[in-house]
């Protein structure tokens, strides 16, 4: 009998610790909405809610550069999609120096930090 209601108390207690890590519905809306702003297009093609036939939600990322991602966890979704926001955020940054003849030039971040110290004060 005691070991019936320790294992009993097992399942139960693997049933709250799935219950607390899987994402709800409303959360993954959310995660879903954000990633399907206009101003999230540059780096997110599309993002669906997934429901299971179990009653579990996930949400499923479609990045414009990379491979698609299937999350159940809201922290884990969440942090995905700042990844790509700040990939995308990265990539298109803009940095200019002056060149030898004084002319305004483009480069990378990079080259920018590094010319830092040749640059006057204002």
């Amino acid at each position: 009998m005691e070991k019936l209601k320790i294992a009993t108390k097992v399942y139960n207690l693997s049933f709250y610790i799935r219950a607390a890590i899987l994402m709800t519905y409303e959360e993954a809306q959310r995660i879903v909405a954000i990633a399907n702003q206009p101003t999230s297009k540059l780096f997110v093609e599309w993002a669906k809610l997934r429901q299971e036939p179990d009653g579990t939600c996930s949400v499923v990322i479609e990045p414009v550069y990379g491979e698609q991602q299937i999350h159940s966890n809201f922290g884990q979704a969440g942090l995905a999609l700042s990844r790509l926001l700040a990939e995308a955020s990265k990539a298109s940054e803009l940095y200019f120096t002056l060149s030898e003849d004084g002319a305004v030039v483009r480069c990378d971040r990079e080259e920018y930090l590094k010319d830092a110290p040749n640059r006057e004060k204002t």
